[in-house]
């Protein structure tokens, strides 16, 4: 072979991977937007019956929240991963509590709350700094 087409062959090979990294890069946001919908949604569904009223619509309204955190870049990674693991954890449960409930929702919301707090706080320091 010769080196013209070798230089060509290694620049194709080398743009198919590049590609095909940033659509795996891509596709695992939406990966973990659908798991994490999903597990919202089957929690929303196994509060207990007597409290639903009282408490889907600020699970929803908190899980929203806390999602717009993560798209935003206000909450971290892992915030993301222990938010969905304890959804998975209280969804596996043969029974989800009101306490239980209401105790996810506060933490959550702690969560978010905290991030932009601090990032208000933050901007404050950087007008101060240059203002």
């Amino acid at each position: 072979m010769n080196p013209g087409r070798r230089i060509v062959l290694v620049a194709v090979v080398a743009a198919a991977i590049v590609v095909l990294i940033v659509i795996l890069f891509a596709n695992r946001g939406d990966v973990a937007r659908k798991i994490y919908l999903a597990e919202g949604e089957r929690l929303v569904e196994r509060i207990p019956p007597d409290y639903r009223d009282r408490y889907t619509e600020e699970l929803r309204y908190t899980l929203d929240k806390f999602w717009s955190a993560w798209e935003g870049g206000y909450v971290t990674r892992n915030d993301l991963t222990d938010v969905t693991d304890r959804m998975r954890s209280l969804n596996a449960q043969d029974e989800v509590t009101r306490m239980e409930i209401f105790d996810f929702i506060g933490d959550v919301s702690r969560l978010y709350t905290d991030a932009f707090n601090e990032e208000r706080e933050r901007r404050a320091a950087q007008e101060q700094d240059g203002g």
